[in-house]
Parts: structure tokens; sequence; C-alpha cells
């Protein structure tokens, strides 16, 4: 594939949760074969691409994902790859509204991180 490290999706802790999130967010490129790290990559500005593993549950979520962020739903077989698809596909990225999210959570959230979203 072409990739220097793996993580595994399955978190049993708090602490191995933290640990995923710190190692998507210090990659330089993520192939996400989880829909999740494809989140979190977009939400620390990493650039990814959908990671065709074989796995591949509910089409239509990663469809819809795509759809959401302006991109085409290309699914690839590795690193070259992935990087290739996230060059073409940059320019018409577009992110979430961090606010917006925050509106839609179920949870309270805390006044300085609304604040910290300021979109």
């Amino acid at each position: 594939w072409g990739a220097d490290n793996a993580i595994s999706p399955l978190v049993g802790t708090p602490g191995a949760l933290l640990a995923a999130i710190d190692a998507i967010r210090a990659s330089r490129f993520v192939l996400a074969g989880a829909m999740h790290a494809a989140i979190v990559a977009m939400a620390y500005g990493v650039p990814f691409a959908f990671f065709a593993d074989g796995h591949l549950d509910c089409p239509a979520k990663w469809t819809d994902l795509a759809e959401s962020i302006g991109i085409a739903p290309i699914m690839v077989r590795s690193h070259a790859e992935g990087r290739d698809a996230f060059t073409r596909h940059a320019a018409t990225l577009r992110l979430p509204s961090q606010s917006r999210l925050l509106d839609a959570s179920p949870l309270p959230v805390r006044p300085d991180i609304r604040r910290r979203a300021g979109d």
C-alpha cells in the first residue's frame, strides 16, 4: 500500500482512542479504511483518501460523506493513488461549518469550544 504506519479502528479505552486521534493528527497523509479516520483527518487538516481495504461497509455512507464535502467518492488501493486522488479533489474539498456541527451535537458544548469554532 505504501503506508508507513497502520492504526486499528478498534479502540477499547479512551486512552486508545486519543492515541489513534493523535496518530492521525500527526500524519502527513491518511489512507482512511474507516470513515471516522477520514473525518478526524479532515478535522485536523491532514490530507486523506478513502482506502479500498476490501472491507467497505455501507457504500452509501461513504458516498454521502464525499458528496457532503464536495469530492468524488473514489476508493483507492495505495498511498500513491490516494495522493493523486487528494490532489485532484483538493480544490473542491469544502469542510463543514464547525458551528453547525456543534449545533447538531446531542451533548452540551462548552462555551469556550463554541467560541473557538467561530465560523
